[in-house]
């Protein structure tokens, strides 16, 4: 990374590759066939914004993924991650690149450049528990290389906004409390953040929905600020903060008829000119309605809105020079020309999705960038016309269905996955026409709800058929506009198209739905077993015959496949009895066999047993999973109309296989995948051969022959994400501890390569011994597939037992370049004043490795005097050398090339903090030694108790084994949240 000097291990290894496609040796005539991620649609940009002279912008890109403790990907069984990275443009947002990882796990909730000093500023949701969790707010001085934490009244905030005052006076925050019942705050400083004055604005309910939603600055007047709250009103302060009610009297209110949470706009020709929008969305949408204030928000009048749709939830609302806003709602986004008066619904790629903020660019009035749920856009005429921007921003899309049709081999329709991150939503439906080079949304006017089931008609490959759990949805251009049908609410997750029939159409649920004019209506055709008056299990699978429209299996989630010969007037089991069938699939293609997959993570499901085939009338179902994984619950199978018999299947956990005997036996056929979930399969009817996959944290990926792979790695942050302790025993009474860690890419939250293995040696040091190489990790894999988190179990930390006993793990990378965390495991690593290193005599000849054994850190205050950990702000560091393994210093006349003291913050990776050292001599009996002293090293974030510095020197050209000194009031490492990166790893 320019401008970041980094240590080099120096280690030798040897080392060998082997490179086999799927299944074993490729033919000497055939290409490798190997997965490839297209690199969209793209991923969800939460925050947005820029410096003053327009070409600095900032952004917060997130991610979200089910993981078990191994680090395996799970749909059905994970937990729910969530990763924040933030991102830099230097050129006006049309490239990025990652600018940090030194930030705690946490939702970044506000972003802003101060335009007064410079400084980046941040609000964070801390995760991890009750010792590490930090909310509040974080600034760094240099343009986010480095952060520190700015302290508030309380460490339960949830910053909101960050904002200056007109003529610049005062920084703002509009915070909330992090409780369940939360009062909103305003914090003021006059002095760049260094003190804060706090300010109550709302007390929890003291009126329907009085949480603050934002906290917005009048642009002319310094005293004048806004709030709007979930209730739908807007309070104003006139004292700079200090007091805040609703304007006008209570007994005219001001914005009539509140509703829903609400976003102001000030016009910045006519400062006194403010725009509100508000309506809430979700399942129970509310009415839309805009007001419109030209006395400074004195008084309102409400709009007519014309052409806005009468409900919807406001998520974002702009407003440019020229009387031009922009408002983007769950149906989309609207601009308007005429201050408000009528609106037109944009097309293109802002006709759908979430909006997370509209970005004005300063100094450019007709450009405007817009932060969405598939990535970044930018306008450069007032938001009429929008455009992709911003490469190098992770294409982290959750992907839930494809649809691809060979009558249309260039064109995929991807059905985006919202469950994990429903804050800020992307596109239901995407479409590229382009092999997946490109996306654009085709969702435009769909509700704001969540898929479950989808299809094309086999008729018609333009037509696409969308269920939820209360609509039917319909394109039959597709997917520029569409017709939306309400239903009953229901679990509809299987929807069939009769293909001698496209009027007729199933859809799963309870009960089982039919309609015979193209989803206008529908009727119900109920499961009943004997002795039941109304069907009781949700229909998950739904096959048609190819040549009867009134012929259909349905398959329950938790009893069996049953069979209609009369359109579902009548009904007869088919098998799989007391199964729990998660989905049914048909292949016309190779004589009308069924497949049917069921869950292993069900008690019911036999063992091994997660796919099922039926070969006919008069044939049982037999399983066929020879070559998966034991238990495997298949997520996905796609049969392969190009050759019969051939099975693609996507499985739980990780892992992509084929067959090409009707799944009597499969072959893992996932090379280049690693951990990312595919959650979809589709054919890729654009080339020979060809598969999509859908993933849960890198988009679309497709198989192609001889795929490209990224270099390896030439330098990685490898970050200690946890030492457990076997049992959860105490650190005093543990005897085995498991390891892990991930590597990152320099100051990133980017995966290297998934297939890259290279030796990761944990290292320990024992108290203020040098570290030594502790073994080499084991790196995680799904199936023979490597991904990058690795392991070291069952290590010895007995000797913490002992209170006064302490150990100090990190991470070196064989052949690269590697800033590591340092994991401290103890019950006090505090580094106490110890004896200094007193040397035995004098190292002769050539040193090829050396200890660097740091002798003490003084801190002391800016005028030179000492201070205790929480008081002083400097440091001198003293540092003395010794051949590796003995007492023998380095003579005095010993002079390396160089020096760097380096440290890490916590849980931060280790960073230099200077090069530059004096040399002195000391005299112990009859010896003369050199001592290296690094002065007035800042270590001020230990003055709060909550930070720790680890400490130490490396040499070099010069094989290094160094003490690790900890300079804090309390040095332990406590569980944090473990970093998730923000994008599955890609070959």
């Amino acid at each position: 990374m320019p401008g970041r000097s980094r240590m080099r291990w120096v280690l030798v290894v040897l080392c060998g590759l082997l490179c086999l496609g799927p299944g074993g040796p490729a033919a000497a005539q055939g290409p490798v066939m190997g997965w490839q991620a297209l690199g969209g649609p793209g991923g969800r940009v939460m925050q947005l914004v820029a410096a003053p002279n327009g070409a600095d912008l900032y952004a917060v890109a997130v991610a979200g993924v089910n993981r078990r403790d191994d680090q395996t990907q799970w749909r059905d069984t994970g937990r729910v991650f969530l990763s924040y990275a933030l991102y830099r443009s230097r050129d006006g947002g049309a490239t990025w690149a990652p600018l940090t990882n030194d930030l705690i796990p946490g939702a970044l909730s506000a972003l802003y450049v101060d335009p007064v000093t410079g400084d980046l500023l941040a609000g964070l949701q801390g995760a991890g528990d009750s010792f590490t969790r930090r909310y509040g707010l974080w600034r760094s001085r240099d343009q986010g290389a480095s952060w520190e934490r700015v302290a508030l009244w309380s460490d339960s905030l949830n910053v909101l906004r960050i904002t200056r005052g007109a003529d610049g006076r005062y920084l703002y925050l509009g915070v909330t409390e992090a409780s369940k019942y939360p009062s909103s705050y305003v914090y003021r400083s006059a002095d760049d953040g260094l003190t804060w004055d706090r300010f109550l604005a709302l007390r929890y309910e003291q009126r329907p929905g009085s949480t603050m939603v934002d906290l917005v600055a009048h642009p002319s007047d310094p005293n004048r600020l806004f709030i709007t709250t979930y209730g739908g009103e807007l309070y104003v302060s006139d004292d700079a903060g200090e007091t805040w009610a609703l304007p006008g009297k209570p007994e005219n209110p001001p914005l009539p008829d509140p509703g829903g949470p609400a976003r102001l706009a000030i016009n910045p020709d006519r400062p006194r000119t403010l725009l509100v929008a508000r309506g809430g969305g979700g399942s129970s949408p509310q009415d839309l309605t805009v007001a419109r204030s030209t006395d400074g928000g004195m008084t309102w009048a409400n709009m007519a809105g014309t052409g806005l749709p009468a409900q919807g939830g406001v998520r974002a609302l702009a407003a440019l020079p020229g009387n031009v806003y922009l408002l983007n709602i769950d149906g989309g986004t609207f601009r308007s020309a005429n201050a408000g008066a009528t609106w037109q619904p944009l097309e293109g790629p802002l006709s759908s999705g979430g909006v997370a903020a509209f970005c004005p660019l300063p100094g450019a009035k007709q450009t405007v960038l817009a932060a969405t749920g598939y990535g970044l856009f930018v306008s450069r005429d007032a938001g009429a016309l929008w455009q992709s921007l911003g490469t190098g921003l992770p294409f982290n899309s959750k992907i839930a269905g494809l649809l691809t049709d060979p009558r249309r081999p260039e064109r995929m329709v991807a059905i985006s996955d919202n469950q994990t991150l429903w804050g800020l939503l992307a596109p239901m439906v995407l479409r590229s026409t382009d092999g997946g080079q490109t996306w654009t949304p085709a969702a435009r006017g769909l509700p704001e709800v969540e898929p479950t089931a989808w299809t094309l008609d086999p008729g018609n490959p333009d037509t696409i058929l969308i269920a939820s759990y209360e609509h039917f949805l319909r394109s039959d251009d597709a997917g520029l506009s569409w017709q939306v049908t309400r239903l009953d609410l229901s679990s509809r997750r299987a929807i069939a198209v009769a293909p001698t029939d496209s009027n007729v159409i199933y859809l799963g649920g309870r009960p089982v739905l039919r309609s015979s004019d193209r989803g206008v209506t529908w009727a119900e055709i109920p499961i009943l077993t004997p002795g039941q008056a109304r069907q009781t299990a949700n229909v998950v699978g739904l096959v048609v015959d190819p040549s009867a429209a009134m012929h259909v299996w349905a398959g329950l989630d938790d009893a069996e496949v049953y069979e209609s010969m009369d359109g579902g007037r009548s009904w007869r089991e088919a098998g799989l009895q007391g199964q729990a069938v998660r989905w049914l699939v048909g292949d016309a293609t190779d004589g009308l066999r069924l497949y049917a997959g069921v869950s292993q993570a069900d008690p019911r499901a036999a063992a091994g047993a997660g796919v099922y085939r039926w070969d006919g009338p008069g044939g049982a179902w037999v399983p066929a999973v020879r070559g998966l994984p034991d238990g495997s619950t298949i997520l996905a199978l796609a049969p392969d109309p190009r050759t019969p018999g051939t099975l693609w299947a996507a499985r739980d956990g990780g892992g992509i296989y084929r067959s090409t005997d009707r799944g009597a036996h499969w072959a893992n056929f996932a090379t280049g995948v690693g951990d990312n979930l595919a959650q979809t399969l589709a054919v890729d009817y654009s080339v020979s051969n060809g598969m999509l996959a859908g993933t849960a944290s890198a988009g679309v990926w497709a198989l192609r022959a001889n795929p490209a792979s990224s270099p390896a790695p030439t330098a990685v942050d490898a970050r200690i994400e946890v030492v457990w302790p076997h049992d959860w025993a105490p650190v005093t009474q543990a005897k085995l501890a498991n390891i892990g860690l991930r590597l990152f890419r320099p100051a990133s939250l980017q995966q290297p390569p998934c297939g890259w293995t290279p030796q990761v040696t944990v290292w320990q040091a024992v108290n203020t011994n040098p570290v030594e190489p502790l073994d080499l990790t084991t790196q995680r894999s799904v199936d023979g597939q490597p991904f990058p988190f690795w392991e070291l179990n069952d290590v010895d930390v007995s000797q913490a037992n002992d209170p006064a006993g302490k150990l100090y793990f990190m991470v070196r990378v064989a052949g690269v370049d590697t800033a590591t965390s340092v994991w401290a495991h103890g019950a006090d690593p505090r580094t106490y004043f110890p004896h200094q290193d007193v040397p035995s005599g004098l190292a002769l000849g050539a040193i090829g490795a050396v200890d660097a054994r740091i002798q003490i850190v003084w801190p002391h205050d800016g005028a030179g005097v000492g201070r205790s950990v929480t008081e002083g702000t400097l440091a001198n560091i003293a540092v003395a050398f010794f051949k590796h393994g003995t007492r023998l210093s380095v003579p005095v006349g010993w002079r390396p090339s160089g020096l760097t003291l380096y440290g890490a913050w916590n849980q931060e990776v280790g960073r230099p903090l200077a090069r530059a050292a004096a040399v002195q001599q000391r005299t112990a009996g009859a010896i003369t030694y050199p001592v290296w002293e690094f002065d007035n090293i800042p270590v001020a974030r230990a003055l709060d108790p909550a930070n720790k510095l680890y400490l130490w020197v490396m040499v070099d050209g010069v094989e290094t084994y160094p003490t690790i000194w900890t300079h804090g009031a309390d040095a332990r490492t406590f569980f944090p949240a473990k970093d998730e990166p923000i994008q599955g790893c890609v070959p």
